[in-house]
């Protein structure tokens, strides 16, 4: 048995830039995101010591229009040491 055909999903310029149609409905969803490292390098009286720093970013935005006009959900989890 083949597996159907899966559907692209298409941009939503009316909620802005990076915005796709879920497809199959008519929510529209922009995912985001960014991850930082670094090494902090310090020395006291001749002892090196260094630090790993390292963060990161996820956001996830969602929009569809409904009876009471227009819905969104935005999710943002920020994580790592500084």
């Amino acid at each position: 048995m083949k597996p159907e055909p899966q559907q692209a999903a298409k941009p939503c310029p009316r909620h802005g830039s990076g915005f796709i149609r879920i497809p199959g409905s008519e929510t529209c969803i922009r995912i985001g995101g960014r991850a930082t490292t670094g090494l902090d390098l310090r020395s006291r009286e001749g002892d090196p010591a260094s630090r790993l720093i390292a963060g990161g970013r996820l956001a996830v935005d969602t929009r569809t229009e409904t009876g009471y006009g227009p819905v969104r959900t935005y999710v943002r989890i920020d994580a790592g040491q500084r």
